[in-house]
């Protein structure tokens, strides 16, 4: 099983990197199963995955330069693909709030009065990580692709600046928010106590601290420089269409 999520994790690489280096990494995986470092093979090839996709040039990129600079569909190729991994890790970064909640849930053993109190601190948390999401993606992503076929160049131009907002918007604003909810959540749990808030309620905002501290820390270490790339390579996208 962890051999052939391995094998997978290698397909996913650009053919370059395959045709290159599979066999090689293939081999050495087999030799490390048999002395129990597989687990840690697989992580270095998820790190090597996301590195190459989001990190590395291809061959055809990197000859773009050297004959000259990129060409409108070179840099139309690279933005599709950086706004693609973007919104992926936006998507998953916001999805993960649920298992993140029950974790944090059941390290703290918050309690409640009544079950549909439970309910609400449970999926709270994550509804408003929905809710964000909502509104920092309201650009639709089924323009992809239709970009260069079916509109004229204006047209194309004020796609890509809406889109480019987009990014701009959770690059921009999206970590100020975290920050903001962290110290709202950290000055009620501390104050609460004071003021006579119930126990209850004071372990709930514990618990939701833990789960906005875990992702603050995550947009900060991956989701900001994602949207940051993304929205760099609309904005050359967008110059050399208005040429």
């Amino acid at each position: 099983m962890i051999r052939r999520t391995y094998q997978y994790l290698m397909s996913l690489h650009p053919d370059h990197f395959r045709q290159q280096f599979s066999d090689e990494l293939m081999s050495t995986f087999d030799d490390a199963s048999r002395g129990r470092g597989s687990i840690r093979l697989l992580m270095d090839g998820f790190i090597s995955l996301l590195r190459q996709r989001l990190f590395r040039r291809s061959p055809r990129a990197l000859s773009a330069m050297t004959a000259g600079g990129p060409t409108p569909a070179d840099l139309h190729e690279r933005s599709e693909r950086l706004q693609k991994w973007a919104r992926l890790m936006n998507c998953v970064w916001v999805l993960s709030a649920f298992p993140l909640q029950f974790a944090a849930a059941w390290l703290m053993q918050p309690g409640t009065r009544t079950a549909s109190a439970s309910l609400f601190y449970t999926f709270f948390p994550s509804c408003l990580f929905i809710a964000l999401y909502g509104v920092f993606s309201r650009i639709s992503t089924d323009e992809a692709g239709q970009l260069l076929s079916r509109a004229t160049r204006d047209e194309t131009v004020k796609k890509l600046a809406a889109r480019f907002e987009s990014f701009k918007k959770w690059s921009d604003y999206m970590g100020l928010i975290m920050i903001f909810a962290l110290l709202a959540f950290a000055g009620i749990a501390l104050v609460g106590p004071w003021i006579g808030r119930a126990p209850n309620g004071s372990q709930w905002l514990w618990t939701n601290l833990i789960v906005f501290s875990i992702q603050t820390v995550l947009f900060f270490a991956v989701l900001k420089q994602l949207n940051e790339r993304a929205a760099a390579a609309l904005q050359q996208e967008m110059a050399a269409r208005r040429k």
